[in-house]
C-alpha cells in the first residue's frame, strides 16, 4: 500500500529578489512566474491520469501551493494576487528567514544576524512572525514552522531549545488553533544532519505536544524537492513521535476544505 493522496505545493513565484535565498541565482526552487498557470495544468493534468489509472495507488493529486509569508504583503502582492485568483487546494504559508529581505527586516529591528547574543531575540521574533502569519488567514496551513534552527540565521543553529521560548511558541500555537490553521509536519528536518544541524522532523516534538495538548491539528509534508523523497519517513519518525504525542488523525485539503484522515494507515505504506 502506498499514498494514496498527493498534494503538489510548488513554491510561489515572485519577482521580488527579497525573497530568494542569498547565493543561489533568482529562480531557486521558484518557478518563473510566468509558467504558473503551466503549472497548475501539469498537476490537474496528473490528477486525472491518477483518477482514471484503476493499477495505481494513488487516487487523487491536489494542487497546492507554498507561500512566503512577510508581515508587509505588499513587498510579494505578485505572489498574492496568485493565491487569490488561481484554484488552489491548499496553501502553505512559511516564514522563510533565510531570505534577504527577512534578515534586513530583523536588522530594522535592531537584532544583529551573525551575533549569538542575538539569536534568543532572533527566535523571539520569528514565532512572533508566524502568529501574525496565521492571524492574517491567508493560508490553509504553517508550513515547518521551527524551521528557525536551521539555515544560519542563527549564531549557533544547535542552541535551539523550544522549552526556552515556550511562552513565545504557544502564543504562535494560541493563534493557529484560534483560527483553526493546521500545522505542517515536515520530514526535510530529518535530512538536515549534512548541515551540521540536528536530524529532526519539523517541528521539534516538544513543540508537537504543545500543538496537541492546545488542539492544534496537524498536516503531513515532506518537503519533497526531488522525486525519492516524497513521504518520506512517514511510516519511520513521523509514525513514532505522532504515537508518543497521541495524535490520531492528520489532514489534507479540497478546495480550501479540511478533510480529516486516520494516520494508522502510514505504519502499513510502502
Amino acid at each position: 500500500m502506498g499514498l494514496a493522496i498527493l498534494t503538489i505545493t510548488s513554491h510561489i513565484p515572485t519577482n521580488n529578489d527579497g525573497f530568494c535565498e542569498a547565493g543561489y541565482e533568482h529562480n531557486f526552487c521558484k518557478m518563473d512566474i510566468g509558467r504558473i498557470d503551466d503549472y497548475i495544468a501539469e498537476v490537474h493534468e496528473t490528477d486525472k491520469i491518477a483518477q482514471q489509472d484503476d493499477k495505481g495507488s494513488v487516487k487523487r493529486v491536489y494542487l497546492g501551493i507554498e507561500s512566503d509569508f512577510f508581515h508587509d504583503l505588499s513587498t510579494i502582492k505578485d505572489g498574492m494576487d496568485i493565491l487569490e485568483t488561481r484554484p488552489f487546494d491548499y496553501i502553505i504559508g512559511s516564514m522563510h528567514h533565510q531570505v534577504p529581505i527577512y534578515r534586513e527586516y530583523l536588522k530594522h529591528l535592531g537584532i544583529p544576524v551573525g551575533s549569538k547574543e542575538a539569536d534568543h531575540d532572533i527566535i523571539e521574533q520569528y514565532f512572533h512572525d508566524c502568529k501574525l502569519l496565521c492571524e492574517s488567514r491567508k493560508f490553509d496551513c504553517v508550513g515547518h514552522c521551527d524551521v528557525i534552527r536551521c539555515f544560519k540565521t542563527l549564531y549557533d543553529q544547535n542552541a535551539f531549545d523550544p522549552k526556552s521560548h515556550e511562552e513565545s511558541i504557544r502564543r504562535f500555537l494560541a493563534s493557529a488553533h484560534a483560527v483553526d490553521m493546521p500545522i505542517e509536519i515536515n520530514t526535510s528536518g530529518m535530512r538536515r544532519v549534512k548541515e551540521g544541524v540536528r536530524s529532526e522532523i519539523y517541528p521539534d516534538p516538544v513543540i508537537l505536544k504543545w500543538a496537541k495538548e492546545m488542539g492544534v491539528r496537524i498536516t503531513l509534508g515532506s518537503d519533497a524537492h526531488s522525486v525519492d523523497v516524497v513521504g518520506a519517513e512517514f511510516r519511520g519518525r513521523v509514525m513514532e513521535v505522532l504515537k508518543d504525542v497521541g495524535y490520531t488523525t492528520a489532514c489534507y485539503f479540497e478546495q480550501h476544505k479540511r478533510i480529516e484522515y486516520p494516520i494508522e494507515g502510514l505504519a502499513e505504506m510502502k
